[in-house]
């Protein structure tokens, strides 16, 4: 009942951390630069997620106006294309739109948003 317990919290090596280890090839590129370096690059990388899904909500709403308006053909054209985006590609394409690029190529947009959509937002389970 009297016994002391001594526990080491320290590294087993020196410079090792311990605790969650993540994968540094699952963060962004975008992230790796790290523009604002009072945050980490997982603070980095959450920020840039979570302004990519604003933008795409108000490329959504914005294309959701223009419903029946886009031609199916210039869509299906757009889906050839984006299909082979990264996702790194995708979340640049939407981050640098703005509204006058999704008027000038609406049928484009939409097919950004809808492979964004499928594949970041709503990716299919295995």
């Amino acid at each position: 009942m009297g016994e002391i317990i001594k526990v080491n919290f320290s590294p087993d090596e020196p410079g090792k951390k311990r605790g969650r280890i993540e994968d540094e090839s699952s963060v962004p590129e975008e992230v790796e630069k790290n523009d604002e370096p009072h945050l980490s690059k997982r603070e980095a990388s959450i920020s840039t997620l979570l302004s990519c899904k604003e933008k795409y909500i108000e490329m959504q709403r914005f294309l959701n106006g223009l419903f029946g308006k886009i031609s199916a053909k210039s869509i299906a054209e757009a889906v050839e294309i984006v299909k082979d985006y990264s996702d790194a590609e995708l979340r640049d394409t939407i981050n640098s739109s703005s509204e006058e690029k999704w008027s000038a190529k609406p049928g484009f947009y939409e097919a950004v948003s809808s492979e964004y959509h499928t594949r970041i937002m709503h990716p299919p389970k295995d």
